[in-house]
């Protein structure tokens, strides 16, 4: 197992050059918009609650390896609240209707923060527990490189400690022992891969991180389309979503009818 962390490391590095963390890392642009893609998250940080309750978890299995992804998941899926209050906390708890809310969260802007979701839905379906691990490895690093970039900006913005989710309390949460136990660095070391493990492992690893690079990607096309003054004052987020980031127009018949 070994080889599979030093390869999610390498995997973690090229993740961290993407587009997004550019973006986080630019101090000439407002902290205010570079967290402007807060809303987009929003079927991401919930549909993933649900990946770790339902998918992930297991709590009739007692393999030592999947009660370390239980303790993980049971840590990870209750860090939502922490998001609604960020979003409190910057402006954008909306009042509009449920259909404009609705076209919102399944719309063409933010189709790769849903298939991310369902596509590891199907993959954590078929693993085995070794792969199980290495995936929640890779959800893991992704995130501290995330966490890590938000961090910054909101202690730029001399909010690190008022912002839960984006500032340093998620950070700290996720930069603690891997998946809750303090010696799990030790215990993974120890596991032994076959080469086929090995190779279904290093296939796994690409294929998650494809996925979180066309999340982060395309999060990057909402924060940089759309300002955080027009994301605050739209009347509902369904009509403020910038028209050149969409890839199909919502038919007019729909339009009409949430009008």
């Amino acid at each position: 197992m070994k080889h599979m962390l030093e390869y999610i490391g390498k995997k973690n590095a090229e993740f961290g050059t993407r587009k997004i963390f550019g973006w986080l890392k630019d101090s000439s642009i407002d902290p205010k918009q570079r967290l402007a893609l807060a809303p987009y998250m929003a079927h991401f940080v919930f549909s993933f609650m649900d990946v770790n309750r339902f998918i992930l978890r297991d709590m009739d299995d007692s393999h030592e390896l999947q009660q370390l992804v239980n303790i993980h998941t049971n840590e990870d899926s209750h860090h939502w609240p922490w998001y609604v209050e960020d979003l409190k906390r910057m402006g954008y708890d909306k009042q509009q209707s449920f259909t404009k809310t609705l076209l919102f969260l399944w719309g063409d802007h933010c189709i790769k923060s849903r298939m991310i979701t369902y596509e590891m839905t199907a993959i954590a379906k078929q693993l085995t527990h070794k792969e199980k691990i290495i995936l929640v490895e890779v959800i893991e690093k992704t995130g501290n490189v995330f966490l890590g970039c938000t961090a910054d900006v909101c202690r730029e913005a001399g909010e690190g400690k008022k912002f839960i989710y984006y500032g340093d309390h998620h950070l700290a949460s996720e930069t603690g022992h891997t998946m809750g136990t303090h010696n799990i660095e030790a215990l993974l070391h120890e596991l032994v891969l076959s080469e086929e493990e090995a190779a279904a492992g290093i296939k796994l690893i690409d294929t998650i991180y494809g996925l979180y690079h066309d999340f982060v990607d395309e999060m990057y096309e909402f924060a940089s389309s759309n300002t955080y003054q027009d994301l605050l004052e739209a009347e509902a987020y369904s009509s403020s979503i910038n028209t050149r980031m969409r890839k199909t127009a919502v038919p007019t018949s729909i339009q009409q009818a949430v009008n």
